[in-house]
């Protein structure tokens, strides 16, 4: 009996020395509340980079974040091969780590891996990393890179995926089928990016998105594609170049009991006849709470949640949509009775917009004026 003694205190002695020798100084480790073995190292920038090959290799969940963006490209520019040999690794977050690219070879190891962070790094875009050799993905967050587009394969491989993070980047452009594949999707953050509007097709297969982040883009209109998102809880429109916000949307969000809240802060909103929906909706005690006192959300920079104010008349310039007689939309800046408001119009051969295009927002400069039109 003394001698299985000795094995198992033998055994547990060789374990605890391989962690400790495993675990650099810079870094702590420990175990989380879910039985997770897990290294989190917080770095400065151009730290020697660690040596992953003293790392245990039972780890699953590994940390390494850099403080500020790095000058220098410490894992960069691809991914250290290192991290394809720690086959049960479930989440990697590596971040300001001067990462370009993720190549097949690495990826192929990280099979199980269920969370990548790589925030704050330097890639262009999805196709520099192998996602189609992580297939069980369903957290991935790429705020903070240069990526300028979203093509329709790049996340095909990607069934499994609940929330993706493309905050901080460049984005100008989403291709209509980008999301094909992620009918899990709960959560989408494309705040401060580029976007100037969006395929109305683009949510058919991502109904289930319950949180979507379209803060700090440059929309003009709200794609009609908004009105599928049946289980949509909180949605973001703070800070776009939105002036109206058509009558269809305000009852869809005032008749949903899902939704809570819906940011419209810093848009150039048009105040006339075409904004009483929402207005009326604000004097609610429902919309008030809905529209104008948002809590900040965990893990927001900013607070969302100072109510909209108008743009437009002049006369009405930074008066909150709460505060608005009814009186105060009945006439527009030059005292016509023509509600300055951006509406869904016919073309100009007389036929209705089609079904794939947004809605056309006209202003209407006077009653003989011509509208425009914007794509």
């Amino acid at each position: 009996m003394s001698w299985m003694l000795f094995i198992v205190a033998s055994y547990i002695l060789v374990e605890r020395g391989v962690t400790e020798a495993a675990c650099p100084t810079s870094c702590q480790c420990d175990v989380a509340q879910d039985g997770q073995k897990r290294i989190r190292c917080q770095l400065v920038d151009r730290s020697p980079p660690l040596d992953l090959t003293r790392f245990d290799r039972n780890v699953q969940v590994l940390e390494i974040v850099i403080s500020g963006p790095s000058r220098s490209k410490p894992y960069g520019p691809d991914v250290p091969p290192e991290f394809g040999d720690l086959p049960r690794l479930d989440k990697l977050v590596l971040k300001n780590a001067g990462i370009e690219r993720l190549s097949a070879s690495t990826a192929s190891g990280l099979s199980r891996l269920f969370t990548l962070d790589l925030t704050g790094n330097n890639i262009r875009s999805l196709t520099d990393l192998s996602l189609a050799d992580l297939p069980q993905l369903g957290v991935l967050n790429l705020g903070q890179n240069q990526i300028t587009s979203i093509d329709g394969q790049s996340l095909r491989f990607l069934p499994k995926l609940q929330s993706l993070t493309l905050a901080d980047n460049k984005i100008s452009q989403v291709s209509v089928d980008a999301f094909t594949s992620q009918a899990l999707l709960r959560v989408l953050d494309l705040r401060n990016n580029n976007l100037r509007q969006l395929p109305n097709d683009l949510f058919d297969r991502i109904t289930r998105v319950e949180r979507l982040d379209l803060r700090g883009n440059q929309l003009i209109v709200l794609p009609r594609g908004l009105l599928r998102l049946n289980a949509l809880r909180f949605l973001l429109l703070d800070n776009n170049r939105l002036s109206a916000i058509p009558r269809e949307f305000v009852l869809a969000w005032r008749s949903d009991t899902a939704l809570e809240d819906v940011t419209l802060y810093g848009n150039p909103l048009q105040c006339d006849e075409g904004l009483q929906p929402l207005v009326d909706w604000v004097k609610t005690s429902a919309g008030v709470q809905q529209v104008c006192r948002v809590v900040g959300r965990t893990g927001d920079k900013e607070k969302s949640g100072t109510c909209p104010v108008c743009e437009a008349p002049s006369r009405l310039r930074g008066v909150p949509l709460d505060q608005l007689r009814a009186s105060d939309l009945a006439v527009t800046a030059d005292g016509s009775s023509s509600p300055l408001s951006s509406r869904l119009v016919r073309g100009d051969d007389g036929s209705r917009p089609s079904q794939a295009s947004s809605f056309i927002i006209t202003e209407v400069r006077s009653r003989s004026s011509r509208p425009t039109q914007f794509p």
